[in-house]
């Protein structure tokens, strides 16, 4: 009855430290090779906000409600960022931490529906169990 909460859970949880680590060290090394560049020109706000924001939803991965809200608020931050490097109106230092900002943010989307899934999985055994007794 309680498979999603003894077995599910923890090894979503598990799985989802463990990449939200490996994303963690990837982003100090892009944060010091990303410092050490020598590109004319700062990084825009927008890029910064958007690498912020996915670090941020990157913690909150576990809390899908807030951390959802973030990551989608980096997604559309990154976009808009993006579109002004292409446009060559922001300055081509904001492309790392879009990337950066894009990579962060997608793999929270999909720790989050993770999440969601074993809580939706859950419940159904649960109310599969329940109706069969």
């Amino acid at each position: 009855m309680d498979l999603a909460n003894n077995f599910l859970i923890p090894i979503a949880l598990v799985l989802g430290s463990g990449i939200v680590v490996l994303l963690g060290i990837y982003n100090v090394i892009a944060g010091i090779l990303f410092l050490r560049e020598r590109i004319d020109g700062r990084a825009g706000f927008l890029a910064k906000a958007a690498w912020a924001l996915s670090g941020i939803s990157l913690g909150m991965w576990c809390m899908p409600c807030l951390g959802t809200v973030a990551a989608l608020t980096a997604v559309v931050f990154a976009r808009i960022e993006r579109g002004r490097i292409y446009a060559s109106k922001a300055p081509l230092a904001s492309a790392t931490p879009v990337r950066m900002a894009r990579i962060n943010a997608r793999w929270s989307l999909v720790l989050q529906a993770v999440v969601y899934s074993v809580i939706v999985i859950g419940e159904v055994m649960k109310l599969v169990v329940v109706s069969e007794v």
